[in-house]
């Protein structure tokens, strides 16, 4: 049963992410709510639940919205294990502080690797063209 509240939760916030959050501009980016909450179960030690998130939560931003698929998924991959990794190895009880650290690291990080993703695959492509 929290598994099924769980599936529409993430349906409803990934529609709320594709229809309204793109209109709302914050310091020239868009938040991420799929991402934010992910980070935010990880931290409340719900491991599973924040996996279940970015699994269906990214495969569904990534079919549904207009951008190029893996653009979502595959970033949110990494900052899952990156932070997984960092609280096993370094921070066993990571405070508020490095809690709100990790929140800023991964929203920057999910925009450089958008960023990278989106420009290196036009490269590419350009490349591809012209040869």
């Amino acid at each position: 049963m929290k598994t099924l509240i769980h599936i529409i939760l993430i349906i409803l916030a990934v529609i709320l992410q594709i229809s309204f959050l793109p209109n709302i501009n914050l310091f020239g980016g868009m938040a991420n709510l799929i991402l934010l909450i992910m980070i935010s179960l990880f931290f409340v030690d719900r491991e599973k639940e924040a996996l279940l998130w970015l699994l269906l939560g990214g495969l569904l931003l990534d079919l549904l919205s207009p951008v190029r698929f893996g653009i979502f998924f595959f970033p949110m991959l990494i900052i899952y294990f990156s932070i997984r990794f960092f609280t096993r190895k370094l921070f066993t009880n990571p405070s508020i502080f490095i809690s709100l650290f990790f929140f800023f690291f991964a929203s920057v990080f999910a925009d450089l690797l958008w960023l990278f993703y989106d420009s290196s695959l036009s490269t590419l492509v350009i490349m591809l063209a012209n040869a």
